[in-house]
């Protein structure tokens, strides 16, 4: 069998900042973004196991759905060149195991640290009838909690008939700062402030106070 092909990158990350989660910004939780390796993976089998999926035990994030072996690595190591990745998974993750074709390290449950970091995004799931509802935003570090309510203010958990509804959005010493939703998994047409959504998308948001009642319209 071929050893795989390993070049060290010519600015390398510091170990301790990928041990750490210290790249991906203080605020982000290790228990969120952190999976740990089951038995042997690779970087393109842990990329479709998770795209889209629910964070275990973390209703208020999912994974990224566009995800992908290339994505993940630069996620993790800032590279998508093969022997790059190779290098990481040697010094970062303490890769010892060969893939069938012999050109690369997969990861395993025996590595000196079997885990990788994940994008996610900030997410509501909604319930099993209705209308599916998921909200992604592009900056989910900010905000504190997201669900829709009725006319009336009561929280609920899927769309069925409504002809509007008010999107919930909760944040923490973030006045000023603009985001924006994406609310593509509804499937209906909405409409806010008037005007339609392309693609159902909310953008530049400005987040105005701690707590936001975002009216929306169904078509």
């Amino acid at each position: 069998m071929n050893n795989p092909t390993i070049k060290k990158p010519l600015h390398p990350l510091e170990i301790n900042d990928w041990l750490t989660g210290a790249l991906y910004g203080n605020q982000r939780k290790k228990s969120q973004y952190v999976y740990c390796i089951h038995g042997d993976e690779s970087l393109g089998s842990i990329a479709t196991k998770l795209a889209g999926k629910q964070v275990p035990n973390d209703e208020s994030y999912c994974y990224e759905k566009e995800i992908d072996w290339k994505k993940l690595a630069l996620f993790n190591y800032g590279t998508s060149d093969p022997p790059e990745i190779n290098w990481y998974l040697s010094n970062f993750n303490g890769c010892k195991k060969i893939d069938s074709s012999g050109s690369n390290f997969i990861l395993s449950s025996n590595d000196i640290n079997p885990y990788l970091w994940i994008p996610v995004s900030n997410s509501f799931f909604a319930g099993k009838t209705g209308t599916p509802m998921t909200i992604v935003l592009d900056t989910p570090d900010i905000v504190t909690n997201t669900f829709f309510e009725d006319v009336s203010g009561k929280k609920i958990d899927n769309i069925g008939k409504e002809k509007q509804v008010y999107l919930i959005v909760e944040t923490q010493n973030s006045i000023g700062n603009k985001i924006d939703i994406d609310l593509s998994d509804i499937k209906r047409a909405l409409e806010y402030d008037g005007n339609r959504l392309e693609e159902n998308i909310l953008q530049n948001v400005e987040i105005t106070s701690d707590k936001m009642r975002l009216k929306l319209d169904l078509k």
